[in-house]
């Protein structure tokens, strides 16, 4: 699905040349990609491309590793998000991250996750506690 450039003024002005009469080929984007909606957002998610490495999500995967540790010590979610300067609620939802399976943390650690995953999503959505249905859900975002 091509992408029309239908501006062909504002083009000029980024480019720094007139380009109005320049041939409608030349002013169109061809990639496969796909649309990815979520309410009145519109993601183009570029097919073939590796997913950046995302800190964000793997900074939570990290920290939902230390703190399912705390809980495992005897600390409850009350001392960890004191400790963490962050709510009991927010806790909870992170730790479930620490319960995905080795090859997709593998994968988010790698940058090779779907490039529509992010932390915010796994965190709505809920990390399904079976690793085939995770593995699913990952496939589902490619």
């Amino acid at each position: 699905m091509p992408i029309l450039l239908t501006r062909p003024s504002k083009v000029s002005a980024v480019v720094g040349t007139d380009i109005d009469a320049a041939d409608p080929e030349l002013l169109s984007i061809r990639a496969p990609f796909r649309q990815r909606r979520r309410g009145v957002e519109l993601k183009l998610i570029v097919d073939n491309l590796s997913a950046r490495r995302d800190e964000t999500l793997i900074r939570n995967v990290t920290l939902a590793h230390a703190w399912f540790g705390e809980l495992r010590t005897g600390s409850s979610y009350a001392d960890i998000a004191a400790r963490a300067g962050t709510s009991k609620r927010r806790i909870m939802q992170v730790v479930d991250l620490a319960f995905l399976a080795p090859d997709l943390t593998a994968e988010i650690l790698d940058g090779a996750q779907p490039a529509s995953l992010t932390s915010d999503l796994l965190i709505k959505r809920g990390v399904p506690s079976d690793w085939n249905e995770q593995r699913r859900l990952f496939d589902s975002l490619r």
